[in-house]
């Protein structure tokens, strides 16, 4: 005799696991930013307003996200000649 799967306590056939809508057990996040905790638009303020008169170099902005916020920078080299931190390239052409 045939019973249906919700009789027997399982789940129905075609029914996907519970969490994320695509039936995997968990989502990943989409925002990578949000993972890291700040972006470096933040990291730029936050330099700025720590910098007398609110104002400096690059290498003044720089100085003061790498010692706040070392933990949360990308230090993987961009690709190309120049070999430049990650982070050093997206807050320069922020």
């Amino acid at each position: 005799r045939a019973t249906t799967a919700a009789a027997r306590g399982g789940k129905p056939s075609g029914a996907r696991g519970v969490g994320a809508p695509n039936g995997h057990a968990s989502a990943t996040p989409r925002n990578s930013k949000r993972a890291r905790g700040m972006t470096y638009g933040d990291m730029i303020s936050a330099a700025l307003k720590a910098l007398p008169s609110r104002r400096g170099t690059l290498e003044d902005i720089y100085s003061v996200i790498e010692e706040e916020f070392s933990a949360q920078l990308n230090t993987e080299l961009e690709a190309g000649p120049r070999q430049v931190p990650v982070w050093k390239a997206s807050v320069r052409k922020i």
